[in-house]
C-alpha cells in the first residue's frame, strides 16, 4: 500500500550537529522539509546512533518524545509578545505542553502530518506517535 507522501525532509548540516550536547553527550540532527517551512524536525542520537529523543514543531505546535519522559505536545509562545515564563525554552521557541482537547488537537495534526511525510535515515520506525490506550 503506497501512502501519499507530500513532505520530504532533508538533513541540515551544522557545526552545531558535530558538537555534542552538554551533560548528555547526545548529538542533535535537524531536519528541515522543502514543502513546508514551518515543519522541523530534531533528532538526539546517542553515541551508539539511537534515537534518544525527537521534536517535530509545525506552525506554532509541537510534539516532544523521549525515551525517559515519553510524549508531550503543545503550543508555542512566538506569537506572545511577552513570553509566560513558567514555559520551558527549547531552540528559539518557548514551549507550554498542553492537556486535554489542545493536546489531542496537536498529536491529531502531528499524527497526520507524518502519515504525509517521507523521513530520511528509517526514522519513520522512530518519529511516530502511538495511539492511546
Amino acid at each position: 500500500m503506497s501512502r501519499d507522501v507530500r513532505y520530504l525532509f532533508h538533513a541540515i548540516r551544522s557545526a552545531r550537529d558535530e558538537m555534542p550536547e552538554p551533560g548528555t553527550g547526545w548529538r542533535r540532527r535537524s531536519y528541515a522539509c522543502a514543502e513546508r517551512a514551518d515543519l522541523t524536525l530534531f533528532v538526539w542520537r546517542d553515541g551508539n546512533d539511537g534515537v534518544t529523543a525527537w521534536q517535530l514543531l509545525f506552525g506554532e505546535c509541537f510534539v516532544d518524545w523521549s525515551g525517559t519522559e515519553g510524549l508531550s505536545a503543545g503550543t508555542t509562545d512566538r506569537a506572545s509578545e511577552v513570553p509566560d515564563p513558567g514555559r520551558r525554552r527549547r531552540g528559539v521557541r518557548t514551549l507550554g505542553t498542553a492537556a486535554g482537547a489542545e493536546r489531542a488537537r496537536v498529536l491529531t495534526a502531528a499524527t497526520e502530518l507524518l502519515a504525509r511525510s517521507g523521513l530520511p535515515d528509517g526514522l519513520d520506525a522512530v518519529v511516530r506517535i502511538e495511539p492511546p490506550q
